[in-house]
């Protein structure tokens, strides 16, 4: 039993790092998009300012370019990329060590007391009440790609028709893959 819901505890560590890694990238190419396309208007208002004589007539891309250089730093500082990359990077640093930990608790020749269990349950609870502004499409990706395992509670918010079509999908694809296999080993022997 306890084997049990280690093991749920460790697939679900393991899911969760997933997440944790794949929102930081997220965000962190968020947050580079946003700064590259600040340096690149930053580039063209100083090639055009230096490259006419007559100010008056950049007067209104000035003010366009400059305006939207203004927008960009401001999504930038309000959606807070630079925090939730860092967030999200020190959580799949956390989820990892947890994982680690039961690795190294189960490696020992003695199984895990009920306290260490409850210790596992207890880190792996107060961590994911940190996870928020994971993206949906983040979710919807990882929970598609490892729905055999035992997923965290935040992305089992699967509904019985979107499971019994992946299931069924797997399935076909699985038994036409035996029954080539099938018909591949028949056809070998009767050479």
């Amino acid at each position: 039993m306890t084997d049990n819901l280690i093991n749920i505890y460790k697939q679900r560590l393991e899911v969760m790092s997933i997440v944790c890694v794949q929102t930081s990238s997220f965000y962190n190419t968020c947050k580079n998009v946003i700064m590259c396309l600040s340096l690149l208007i930053s580039s063209v208002l100083a090639i055009l300012n230096s490259a006419t004589e007559n100010l008056n007539d950049l007067k209104l891309p000035n003010i366009i370019l400059n305006s939207f250089l203004v927008f960009l730093i401001g999504i930038s500082n309000q959606l807070k990329f630079s925090e939730l990359n860092e967030k999200f990077h020190k959580l799949f640093n956390s989820f990892s060590k947890l994982e680690h930990s039961i690795d190294r608790l189960n490696n020992l020749d003695t199984p895990m007391s009920s306290e260490e269990i409850n210790a596992i349950i207890t880190k792996y609870d107060d961590l994911m009440e940190t996870v928020d502004n994971v993206p949906s499409f983040i979710k919807k990706r990882v929970r598609n790609q490892y729905i055999h395992k035992h997923l965290p509670f935040f992305l089992n918010h699967v509904n019985e028709a979107e499971k019994q079509e992946f299931i069924k999908a797997n399935s076909i694809s699985a038994s036409i893959q035996i029954s080539a296999q099938t018909s591949d080993i028949e056809t070998n022997a009767i050479i």
